[in-house]
């Protein structure tokens, strides 16, 4: 900010950096044609994401006279809400996405004061997603093991004292149960 308090060329530089990266996103991703729709808007959501935890982390590294770190964990001191539910605030989304990228909540101000480690944390959270989908994948792979092989499969725990057939949860033993009281 120049002395006049004019930011007009501070502003104006960001917007243009930021046209600039979301240009690059728009010719590596919304313009390719292979890529279902709900993959871009996650690869979207998660830059999102990463870009708001590295800002949180800036501004946790900032001096305590800095206004967006006032901002950051200033209180209002008198007002009133609206009835309902109240609108977020910025620690409110910042801890929503420090959990979506399994950043630690009760320490992320700790983590958030060495910068290369902060961002080595939203780096690696952020491949949280294609953990996610690996687990999951993983996951299905031996469910369908478990299907094709029932050897692989636990014995069966819970056994009709009537009819004698077994099942593996009590729930439907119970449910079975039932049948035999007509």
């Amino acid at each position: 900010m120049s002395r006049q308090a004019n930011i007009d060329e501070e502003v104006n530089g960001r917007i243009s950096k930021a046209s600039s990266a979301f240009g690059r996103l728009r010719r590596n991703v919304w313009d390719r044609r292979g890529i279902k729709l709900s993959t871009k808007l996650k690869v979207i959501h998660t830059l999102i994401e990463k870009a708001q935890a590295r800002w949180a982390g800036h501004v946790r590294r900032m001096n305590d006279s800095r206004i967006p770190k006032m901002l950051l964990y200033g209180e209002l001191a008198e007002g009133k809400r609206l009835a309902g539910r109240p609108k977020l605030r910025f620690k409110d989304s910042l801890k929503a996405t420090l959990k979506s990228l399994s950043i630690p909540v009760e320490n992320w101000e700790d983590a958030a004061t060495d910068r290369h480690h902060w961002r080595r944390l939203v780096h690696q959270g952020a491949d949280a997603e294609r953990r996610r989908i690996n687990l999951a994948v993983s996951k299905r792979e031996a469910r369908k093991a478990r299907e094709k092989n029932p050897s692989l499969q636990p014995p069966p725990e819970h056994k009709c004292d009537v009819c004698g057939r077994c099942f593996r949860a009590r729930i439907g033993l119970v449910s079975h149960t039932r049948t035999h009281k007509d």
